[in-house]
């Protein structure tokens, strides 16, 4: 499975392009010879290739999916969501907007940290590794 699809979609479309561009400067615009300044154009596309994957990456180009969204729990149903969402409208005022209720019910109801999380946790600080970052609401 594919983990980001953004950054594939744009790295399989610059290989692809790249096979069209060998081919177009060695068949049409010039046979058999590479010019200078072809060679210039082709090396000036890896900057452009990486950038562009970057921006893949960081959402610039496609928004990721989910990437604002806050999660409460998974497992709840949408009556209990509904439910939760009007008491805390009741609580805290009728004008919250959806995302400032999901913020609420996510500090209301914080996400248990499994014993895979805490032997992962204590694992890296005794090996002096990566610190699993802790849960916080965005």
């Amino acid at each position: 499975q594919i983990k980001e699809m953004p950054v594939y979609v744009c790295t399989a479309s610059w290989s692809v392009f790249a096979y069209f561009w060998m081919l177009l400067i060695l068949v049409v615009i010039s046979p058999n010879v590479v010019e200078v300044w072809e060679g210039v154009l082709t090396f000036l596309f890896f900057p452009v290739l990486t950038f562009m994957a970057f921006a893949a990456d960081k959402g610039w180009i496609v928004q990721k999916k989910g990437a604002n969204r806050i999660s409460v729990h998974a497992d709840i149903s949408p009556e209990e969501l509904a439910e939760a969402e009007e008491r805390v409208r009741a609580e805290h005022g009728k004008d919250l907007t959806p995302e400032q209720v999901a913020r609420v019910l996510a500090v209301m109801n914080p996400v248990k940290r499994t014993r895979a999380q805490y032997r992962a946790s204590v694992t890296g600080a005794v090996f002096g590794g990566k610190r699993p970052p802790p849960n916080k609401v965005k």
